[in-house]
């Protein structure tokens, strides 16, 4: 009787667990899901090692967001089924997956990425960015995506331009990635994501308030060309001020930004609406006539942000 009471005391012993190491793996799980990285394309889809992979010793557990991930996989496999995926990476809360037509998966080639914080300090993944390149039938193309400092105002305007330059910079992928960035060392480079630039009105002495009730006036409107005069974006590329020798075509669409989580345009009454999610592109010298615009507009149906992503 005491050498069987002595077994199920080491049971209840070894059931017990230790919070101060419970406490520690739901901190590091955390810290990884804010700072870290997921490389999840060899685990998921089996395409081979091609690249080379930052961070691969995060916990994928870390990634999963409430099953998102999961979720996202499937809808991919379900939608795209002529598709293959070749890059599925994603950094803190920033996610960038690449498809090509399977057929064509052979010739995919050189895949490389990596990734950029610029959030609090430098550190947290809910800013930044992340850059892929990959060769295609001797083609390379490079395709970045990115979530930038949020807010109205000139001192977040300036922060968003040195996003960029951050994620360039601090990202460096592709051959001669050591000299050049992304954006130089391709044929054709790609950038888009939620890169919160704003509507920004010339008037300067009316207030936010009056500022606000003007652009949901012109966007009542569809006063497209208009809105598009005062994007600051559009003004940072005319300035080279971001992103220099990038392209993106004008938005005859309404602002995608701030909206509820439902269908349409339902503009939150705090924030000026603007066209904050965009997609732009970049070609070498002689290669600009292979690229040609066939669309652009974004998905007013989408109710899982406040924004409508293009």
């Amino acid at each position: 009787a005491a050498s069987r009471a002595t077994e199920e005391s080491k049971k209840k012993k070894k059931k017990k667990k230790n919070p101060i190491k419970k406490a520690y793996k739901a901190v590091v799980g955390t810290t990884r899901t804010l700072v870290g990285s997921s490389d999840n394309t060899k685990e998921v889809y089996g395409v081979p090692e091609l690249r080379r992979v930052i961070d691969r010793d995060a916990d994928q557990k870390s990634f999963s967001y409430f099953g998102d991930t999961h979720a996202l996989h499937g809808l991919v496999k379900d939608r795209c089924p002529s598709y293959t995926t070749i890059v599925d990476y994603n950094r803190g809360q920033m996610r960038m997956m690449i498809l090509v037509k399977t057929g064509l998966k052979d010739q995919v080639t050189d895949i490389d990425v990596d990734a950029e914080n610029t959030g609090l300090v430098g550190v947290l993944a809910n800013k930044g960015g992340i850059v892929s390149s990959i060769t295609v039938r001797n083609t390379r193309l490079s395709f970045m995506t990115a979530h930038l400092e949020a807010h109205e105002g000139g001192k977040h305007y300036m922060n968003r331009n040195s996003n960029l330059a951050e994620i360039l910079s601090g990202a460096r992928v592709g051959p001669g990635h050591k000299y050049f960035d992304a954006s130089l060392n391709s044929h054709h480079a790609f950038f888009c994501g939620d890169l919160n630039y704003r509507v920004v009105l010339p008037e300067k002495e009316i207030d936010q308030e009056e500022h606000k009730r003007i652009v949901r006036d012109m966007v009542e409107k569809e006063e497209w060309s208009a809105l598009n005069d005062y994007d600051e974006l559009g003004q940072a590329l005319t300035k080279k001020e971001c992103l220099n020798g990038f392209m993106t075509l004008p938005c005859h669409f309404p602002p995608t930004f701030k909206v509820t989580r439902q269908d349409g345009y339902a503009y939150n009454a705090k924030r000026t609406p603007s066209y904050t999610d965009r997609v732009l592109w970049k070609s070498a010298d002689g290669f600009e006539s292979n690229l040609s615009p066939i669309c652009y507009e974004p998905c007013p149906d989408f109710i899982k942000s406040d924004c409508k992503p293009c």
